[in-house]
């Protein structure tokens, strides 16, 4: 498939590729990895041999010259008479997802991410791998190869449909180590390489956006005021109980040869006494150092100890929600001590290195948004490694686009008016894009009259 040190017409050939040799993507991508270099001669030039039948693969080839950055000046394509190989490109819909994750939410539903609308199933009753190689999990990888935009996934496509970028489009930036090395045209349960986990509702806080689905201390006011009975309140701690199942875990551990990120969330995951037993078997199995894990987390919660775990681990990242400063946030947050996260985010910024980041993840929504710039001339000094922002969807209530126009006006004159406008674009477009809809909706109403 591969042959280097051949001299051609004065061409130094780095390499030849015989693209009717390969049998999937990895394969090719894996063999074109060693040929990227920081600078190359101007005689350097890498040979592709493909078949005249094929276009796709010629796609394919210039989508991952272009990921692996090899520019297209050093390369050469000649037709070739043999047969067979790959003939496979990449959809304009394509979405990692499907193949590589599974997210498994607070009460136990399954689905390919956080995004997708519906559920596969639920981990209270059925095994990891009967969930991935399900009926609906192979319909929508098929729908993917096809090109077809599924409705259940109509959260990227409103997204991308206003300039804004989807989590279907970030993933190829988020999982770049292994976007090419997944087969995607076999069902193989070996593409599972992702964990997004809403690990239970344990937490300490009672946020005004959350819900007792996520937070214990919400569950348990609810209840004891009666907004849930005693028999809801029974069946979701049976429900979450999934986060503590050592046979849960166990499953997990199945597929650790594979295993290349896990996404953490709560409640409050650092509370997990389970799932720091998960990591220690991690570590103990000598996987830890191939793994990603990404937090998401309060900021209410610190130990020294949890570094002795984390240092064995390719990369630890915390996302912290902070999504407002000092009063606001205590308000926000019901239970949290600005100035304790505020010494939490410290110490723990303290301990920032190539393999563990800090970042901060606000989710936007109606009681802070106008307050943004205030957060981020305090983020700024925090020196976190990124910003990003979630926006809230439901409740409703706290969904930015309920807010009245004279509201919205004056969030985004703020927002363009202190030099925030560059990263609150995707705020501002959809405001913006909200109002539109309000003053399109009125005057339809308005020519019916």
């Amino acid at each position: 498939m591969l042959v280097v040190g051949i001299t051609k017409n004065n061409f130094n050939i780095l390499a030849t590729l015989d693209l009717t040799k390969y049998n999937s993507v990895p394969e090719l991508y894996n063999d074109l990895l060693p040929l990227k270099k920081d600078v190359y001669e101007e005689c350097d030039r890498i040979i592709f041999l493909y078949r005249t039948t094929s276009t796709k693969v010629l796609n394919l080839v210039k989508e991952l010259l272009d990921f692996i950055d090899i520019p297209e000046f050093f390369v050469q394509y000649e037709q070739t008479n043999s047969t067979g190989g790959l003939d496979f490109e990449f959809s304009a819909s394509h979405c990692i997802y499907p193949w590589a994750n599974l997210v498994i939410d607070n009460l136990g539903d399954i689905g390919p991410c956080c995004q997708y609308k519906g559920k596969i199933s639920n981990i209270n009753n059925s095994e990891l791998k009967e969930i991935y190689h399900s009926d609906r999990l192979q319909e929508l990888r098929k729908q993917f190869l096809a090109g077809e935009y599924p409705s259940a996934c109509s959260a990227c496509w409103k997204n991308e449909s206003v300039g804004i970028p989807s989590m279907r489009q970030g993933a190829k930036h988020k999982f770049r180590e292994i976007y090419y090395k997944i087969d995607y045209e076999k069902e193989d349960f070996d593409n599972l390489q992702i964990f997004d986990l809403k690990i239970g509702n344990s937490c300490n806080l009672a946020c005004k956006i959350c819900s007792p689905q996520s937070s214990s201390k919400i569950a348990e006011a609810a209840h004891q005021s009666g907004m849930i009975s005693t028999i809801e309140f029974d069946q979701l701690k049976k429900s979450v109980a999934w986060a503590d199942s050592e046979h849960f875990w166990n499953q997990i551990v199945a597929t650790v040869n594979n295993l290349k990120y896990l996404d953490l969330y709560g409640g409050e995951p650092l509370m997990s006494k389970m799932h720091f037993n998960f990591l220690r078997k991690l570590v103990d199995l000598d996987v830890a150092k191939n793994i990603k894990i990404d937090y998401n987390t309060n900021g209410t919660v610190y130990s020294e100890k949890f570094f002795d775990i984390w240092q064995h681990f390719k990369e630890v990242k915390l996302s912290f929600s902070i999504d407002d400063i000092e009063d606001r946030f205590e308000q926000q947050r019901y239970g949290a001590s600005w100035t304790s996260v505020s010494e939490n985010i410290k110490k723990y910024n303290a301990h920032k290195s190539n393999n563990f980041i800090t970042e901060i993840f606000p989710t936007i929504n109606t009681q802070n948004v106008f307050y943004i710039p205030e957060l981020l001339e305090w983020a700024t000094k925090q020196e976190f490694d990124h910003i990003y922002f979630n926006v809230l969807e439901s409740p409703i209530k706290y969904n930015i686009t309920s807010l009245d126009s004279e509201e919205k006006y004056k969030i985004i004159k703020k927002l363009k008016e202190n030099n925030t406008y560059n990263i609150c674009f995707s705020i501002i477009t959809l405001l913006e894009n909200s109002m539109d809809v309000a003053k399109k909706h009125r005057q339809i109403s308005i020519n019916k009259v």
